[in-house]
């Protein structure tokens, strides 16, 4: 699901140690350097569309099978890059009674971000409001991403 949040009033964040630990990250060997989200899906191209509609992005990389199923594609969209394939070898797609992940988007302007999702065919589940801790929502990709 995606839930949206208006950029301000910023909670500062610190480097430095867990609670409860001494140890810092840069004292970690093979220290984490980067995430990437990969998303499986029924119907990756799409998917693939829904996000150039809803978020602007583009397509930077597509592989497929001798079948046409896209095995890799990764997905730009402003400072974001992730990645979406169809559901097969082993990855099945989610299905909309439960999704193991929910992506949180910050948006500078979530309503305009949510009209162009439902134009690319996206589905409320929650309406956008002020909900005390921020203004936000979740919407589910037509892919069912967003459980």
């Amino acid at each position: 699901m995606f839930r949206f949040v208006h950029d301000g009033g910023r909670t500062e964040r610190k480097a430095g140690p867990m609670p409860d630990t001494d140890t810092t990250a840069t004292e970690i060997s093979g220290r984490l350097a980067g995430l990437m989200p990969r998303l499986v899906v029924d119907g990756a191209d799409a998917a693939l569309q829904f996000y150039a509609t809803a978020f602007g992005a583009t397509v930077t990389d597509r592989h497929t099978d001798d079948e046409g199923h896209v095995v890799h594609s990764l997905v730009t969209a402003g400072p974001v890059t992730f990645a979406v394939r169809d559901a097969g070898y082993g990855d099945p797609a989610p299905s909309r009674e439960g999704v193991p992940v929910l992506l949180s988007l910050d948006v500078t302007d979530a309503d305009a971000v949510a009209e162009r999702m439902l134009a690319g065919g996206a589905e409320v589940i929650y309406e956008l409001a002020d909900r005390g801790y921020g203004y936000g929502g979740r919407l589910r990709d037509p892919s069912a991403t967003s459980g």
